[in-house]
């Protein structure tokens, strides 16, 4: 495995990013397999719709039963050292990326270097992580601060639907009979959910 992540590595950009493009329209098996083949540590039971792993992929470790949802972006080099580089034409700054098990990470979401995502937690799609998300929140925003705890969330979602593992129709159905048939009828509900 290190010889291959060795070689995924060493190929030029413009050989890597099409592989990485191609790898991340298949099968998560695929996407975890090349995850891995450029050195990323990824747990078991882990999905990954498609991630931007960086320069230095084997500084990045994903733990077990993590989702990272689609163009999510692991950053573990600060590029910004290239105005120092007049000063000091060596200057890195590189850190690993940690995620814990039990996590999800949502779409278009930056993980920045040096962060560590703690076990069950839940980072919002879009979010900016510059900081360690501690356990069992849910972060959101540019810069991501926090906003709730799972166990607000849960709290939240005790009432929610009951859909998953249904056939597609019976979805539609579930769906169409909570929220309505039209934007004026889901509008009306959506807020009265919001004031109860």
């Amino acid at each position: 495995m290190l010889i291959c992540s060795t070689l995924v590595n060493h190929l030029p950009e413009i050989l890597r990013r099409p592989l990485y493009f191609f790898l991340k329209k298949v099968s998560n098996r695929t996407r975890l397999l090349y995850a891995r083949l450029v050195g990323v540590e990824v747990g078991e039971h882990c999905r990954i719709y498609s991630a931007e792993f960086g320069s230095e992929p084997y500084l990045v470790s994903i733990g077990n039963h993590v989702t990272v949802s689609g163009w999510v972006t692991f950053l573990t080099h600060d590029g910004g050292v290239w105005v120092l580089r007049q000063f000091d034409p060596m200057i890195e700054y590189v850190r690993p990326i940690v995620v814990e098990d039990n996590v999800f990470i949502g779409a278009k979401a930056i993980i920045m270097p040096g962060v560590v995502i703690g076990c069950n937690s839940v980072v919002a799609a879009g979010a900016v992580v510059t900081k360690h998300v501690p356990e069992g929140v849910i972060v959101a925003g540019v810069p991501a601060r926090i906003i709730s705890t799972i166990d607000e969330y849960k709290h939240k979602l005790s009432e929610g639907t009951r859909t998953k593992g249904a056939s597609a129709l019976a979805k539609r159905e579930a769906l169409i009979g909570i929220w309505g048939k039209t934007p004026a009828e889901r509008k009306r509900r959506m807020l009265d959910t919001e004031t109860n």
